[in-house]
This record gives structure tokens, sequence and C-alpha cells, in this order.
């Protein structure tokens, strides 16, 4: 990462100190015909920084991350195929 044209270290302080995250989404779906699935999704997102100005979390004295955000998604999944799903063979 590179802040003013300049390289940022890992855990360096900058302004705004970058965000550090992941992600997981769970989607099953279930096949309505070959060309149409139909599904739902649950999606979990968290970001956090070693600097910053965001809610600190501790362990004893030593702070352990600052958290950037957490996002939780729910939804339906409609996903159509321009070509049939091949048939699987017995």
């Amino acid at each position: 990462m590179t802040r003013a044209g300049r390289r940022v270290e890992f855990g360096a302080s900058t302004d705004p100190a970058p965000l550090l995250g992941g992600h997981i989404r769970i989607a099953p779906t279930y096949a309505v015909t070959r060309r149409l699935d139909l599904g739902a999704f649950a999606e979990v997102a968290a970001s956090a920084t070693p600097t910053g100005n965001a809610v600190r979390v501790r362990l004893g004295e030593p702070r352990i991350f600052t958290l950037g955000g957490v996002e939780v998604s729910v939804g339906v999944e409609l996903r159509v195929r321009a070509w049939p799903k091949p048939t699987k063979q017995r």
C-alpha cells in the first residue's frame, strides 16, 4: 500500500489508517430448471486496522486491533444461464 507516493509498512500509522478485512458468503442454491437456479445467501464482512481512532479492542493494556466495521447481508439469489447446464451421465 502507498500513501502520497511512499510505501506504508504494515502497522504503520497513517491518516487515515488502512483497513484490513475478510468476507465470508454462504449461498445454497436449488436447480429449478437446467437454465435457472434459485437460492438464498448470507454473508458477513469485517474490517480492522492496526492503528487509528475507531473502536479499540484491548486485552489488558496492549491493544489487539482497532475495529473498522462489520456488515451482515442476507438475500435471495436468482441465476439464469445463457446455455443450459449439461445433464449428468449415469
